[in-house]
């Protein structure tokens, strides 16, 4: 198993601003249109809401949650969220996935 660490950077509503290729490999996204989304719209609607509220109270938030891709197959990841020390507003999104190689 190899962690896979798709980075992104968001704002307080969760709008993806900017993101590595392995986070758009990982949301299954591949048009630059496509990269300007919510990131909750790939998570379930339970830590949707908890990641809304986190980034709200501009809180960490750390949580495992299933990750429904644009293209391809849910899988299971790790979401940690902090608030990015040189930017208010912006927030520093991690998402670890274990894929199989």
């Amino acid at each position: 198993m190899v962690d896979e660490l798709g980075l992104l950077v968001i704002d307080v509503r969760s709008q993806i601003i900017e993101g590595n290729e392995t986070a758009w490999q990982l949301l299954g996204v591949r048009e630059e249109l496509e990269r300007r989304s919510d990131l909750t719209m790939y998570l379930e609607w339970a830590h949707a809401t908890r990641l809304l509220t986190h980034l709200l109270h501009a809180e960490e938030a750390v949580m495992e949650t299933w990750i429904r891709p644009r293209r391809g197959s849910s899988f299971q990841a790790q979401l940690v969220v902090s608030p990015d020390p040189r930017s208010i507003g912006r927030f520093n999104a991690v998402i670890v996935a274990a894929r199989a190689r």
